[in-house]
């Protein structure tokens, strides 16, 4: 686990001290740039990772929320619970 890169992005989605997910740099302006250019990746990812095929779903957002942590889990297991919380949480924001 990468604690410092969890919290950074927990932080930069505003978990925790935002009603709503967002993208913030000024949340995360001490982070270095290998960080910041994880964070990109990390969030390159999201959006690649975030595109549900809804008829397979049946519209139901819980179980595509699951297929995304799983699948978030596996490309970056270097994040903890909270970091994948914080990318559940964009989700469901971003499809609702």
């Amino acid at each position: 686990m990468d604690t410092t890169l969890s919290r950074a992005l927990v932080a930069y989605l505003g978990r925790g001290r935002s009603a709503s997910p967002s993208e913030s740099w000024e949340a995360v302006s001490t982070a270095t740039p290998e960080s910041r250019d994880r964070l990109e990746a990390i969030m390159r990812d999201y959006r690649r990772l975030s595109q549900v095929d809804w008829n397979e779903r049946d519209g139901d957002l819980l179980p595509a929320m699951e297929q995304f942590a799983e699948a978030f889990r596996n490309t970056h297991p270097e994040l903890d619970e909270a970091a994948i919380g914080a990318l559940e949480w964009k989700f469901s924001w971003d499809w609702r």
